[in-house]
Order: structure tokens, then C-alpha cells, then sequence
């Protein structure tokens, strides 16, 4: 129990810090990645309520909130290729 409300209270905190960002840039999609993403499943379904409570229904407005296809590897995936086109 103490664990899921954890996993609600950084849903929630995460999904204030993306409501800010859809305020402002109103993306299509935002994928999470990283370490955050081996939450599950109840990390997503919180920053998603956390997200659409906070926000602005405006009209042809789409939001889709996912984890990245690379998961927990989605970092060190974007640093190596970063490194490879500096290189």
C-alpha cells in the first residue's frame, strides 16, 4: 500500500512538470523513459490523471502519454547517439 501511494505522489509530481510543458509546447505525444519507466504501469496511469486534471480541454487538442519502446534503456540508447553524430 505504502508503495503504490509512493508511486501516486511521483506520478503526481511528474505529471504537474508535463502539464507546464503541454501548457506551453501542446504536443501530440510524450514518451517516458528511463529508470522512471520500470515503474509500470501505475506510475503511468498517475502522471496521466495528474496530467489531463491539470490541463486545458481545448478543441483538436490530442495528448498521448507512453513509455518508451527502449524502457529503462532509453538514455544510455540516446547517449550513444548523440555521441555518434558529434563524433
Amino acid at each position: 500500500r505504502l508503495a503504490l501511494a509512493l508511486v501516486e505522489e511521483v506520478g503526481d509530481y511528474l505529471g504537474t512538470a508535463l502539464a507546464n510543458a503541454v501548457e506551453v509546447l501542446d504536443p501530440e505525444r510524450i514518451v517516458i523513459g528511463g529508470g522512471v519507466s520500470g515503474i509500470g504501469p501505475p506510475l503511468l496511469k498517475a502522471v496521466r490523471k495528474s496530467v489531463f486534471r491539470r490541463t486545458q480541454a481545448l478543441p483538436g487538442r490530442r495528448l498521448d502519454i507512453v513509455f518508451s519502446e527502449l524502457g529503462i534503456n532509453a538514455g544510455i540508447v540516446g547517449a550513444s547517439r548523440l555521441r555518434t553524430l558529434h563524433a
